[in-house]
């Protein structure tokens, strides 16, 4: 590959990691647990409340190995 094509690549992958570092922040506090007081909450919103808590883990998680990889790939 030519130089200035490596270093476009260098640089989508900075933007890159850039990005995944702010999903995975964003997502920090969409982690926290989730209140199960009855008399504030229904059972439904704690439910709903629940699975979008799971979602936002498993993106955090995905968030990360993506980030692991394009780490790896900035320090070749």
């Amino acid at each position: 590959m030519k130089r200035e094509q490596l270093s476009k690549i260098n640089d989508l992958l900075l933007d890159l990691k850039d990005q995944l570092l702010a999903t995975i922040d964003d997502s920090s506090g969409s982690t926290e647990t989730v209140e199960l007081d009855q008399a504030m909450v229904g059972r439904l919103s704690r439910m709903d409340a629940m699975q979008h808590q799971e979602m936002a883990k498993a993106q955090r998680r995905r968030a990360q190995i993506r980030l692991r990889r394009v780490e790896l790939c900035l320090q070749q």
